[in-house]
Formats: structure tokens, sequence, C-alpha cells
């Protein structure tokens, strides 16, 4: 049987209000992936999804998320439109394939088929923050706490990993400088085989729209 693998599953507009309550000024989606790595103990499902408010979508960092390995997707927030988008992921996710989910977000609105997801035999990890607001708001419901008193859910504090968000100035530097780099492959392969390792290369060489690129036979 394969290995069962973990999906990962963003409400990027509840990460945003986090990002607020926790003093950043802006998420490091390349350090919260790194996060994200570590909590449960299986392999990532797929790229993590982040589901994002409409109005984010000609903004600049937005376009960076696809490089650092997340798939993104647009939906309107008006009368929940864009927790009906994660909701309908979960629902999708197949226990003979996935046996932890983590949901990144402070809303309660999951928690009902988490419930559902937890009991075919996957493991929650619900990735949020206890910290209160300015006017001393707490975000997470007293419904949601008690499902991760009763150990339902295992909770994750954001918190805990705050210096981890932030950008480090020095990799900041290092982001930003394009350097050419030239790569030579030379695999005798079967025509089966051939076609399996160019259609993986191409996938990868996606991620990189400055790419250029030359796939001969010889």
């Amino acid at each position: 049987m394969e290995e069962r693998k973990k999906a990962v599953l963003i409400d990027g507009a509840s990460l945003s209000a986090m990002r607020n309550r926790l003093g950043i000024k802006r998420i490091h989606y390349l350090g919260l992936s790194r996060i994200l790595k570590q909590v449960g103990t299986l392999p990532f499902y797929g790229k993590p999804c982040i589901v994002l408010p409409e109005t984010y979508r000609s903004q600049y960092w937005v376009k960076m998320l696809a490089t650092y390995g997340y798939q993104v997707f647009f939906s309107p927030t008006e009368n929940g439109k864009d927790d009906q988008v994660l909701i309908e992921r979960m629902r999708s996710l197949d226990s003979q394939k996935v046996g932890e989910i983590i949901i990144v977000s402070t809303d309660q609105d999951y928690a009902s088929i988490l419930r559902e997801k937890s009991d075919e035999g996957m493991r929650v990890y619900w990735v949020g923050t206890r910290k209160a607001d300015k006017d001393g708001s707490l975000p997470i419901g007293t419904a949601l706490e008690a499902l991760f008193e009763r150990g339902a859910f295992t909770f994750v504090e954001l918190a805990d990993h705050t210096s981890r968000l932030v950008r480090n100035p020095n990799e900041e530097e290092m982001d930003t400088l394009r350097r050419p780099l030239k790569v030579s492959i030379t695999i005798p392969l079967t025509f089966k085989d051939t076609k399996r390792f160019v259609n993986k290369l191409l996938a990868v060489l996606g991620r990189f729209p400055g790419a250029t690129y030359s796939i001969e036979s010889t």
C-alpha cells in the first residue's frame, strides 16, 4: 500500500487576520511552508493549497506563491464562498491516500467537515493563534477550543514560530539575485521512460517563467 500523505489547506483571509495579531507586516510564505512541513509526520500530498480573497489577485507578492510551491485559488469572501472552496477540497480527500490534514485558520466553520475526516482515520492539525488583538478579543471560538480540549484536533500555535514567518533580510537579498544557471543532463532512457521524465521535467521548469531550455533526443 502506498504511503499516505498530509494535505495542507490554508485560509488566506484568516491567515491575513492572524498576521495582524502576530505583529507581522507580511507573511514569509517560504517560511510558512517550512513550518508546515514539520507539522505532523507525513510528506505533503501534492502542493499546499491556499485560498485567497479575489481582491488579492493583482498583488505582486501573490505571484511568488507558485514559486514557493503553493497551489493558489481565488474566491470572493461574501457569504463564506472562500470557506466553501476549502470545505469542498477537504470533502474530496481520500483516507486511503491522506493520513493527515493541516488546516491554517481560526475559522471554526471547518470543524464539522474535519470531524468527519477525523472519523475516517485522518489526523487533523489545526494551525492558528490564540493571541488576542488590541481590544482583547480572542480569535478562536469556545466551541472550537472545546474540540481542542477533547483531543479531536491537535492545535499548533503560530505565535511560537513568529521568527520563521518573517523574511530573513539576508535571504531576501539572495532571493532577489538572478544568476544564470545552466544544467546539462544526458540520460539513456527507454521511450516510455523518456516521456515520463520529460513530463516531470517540464512540470518543474514551468515553475520558473524565465527559464529557457531545449530538449534533444540523440
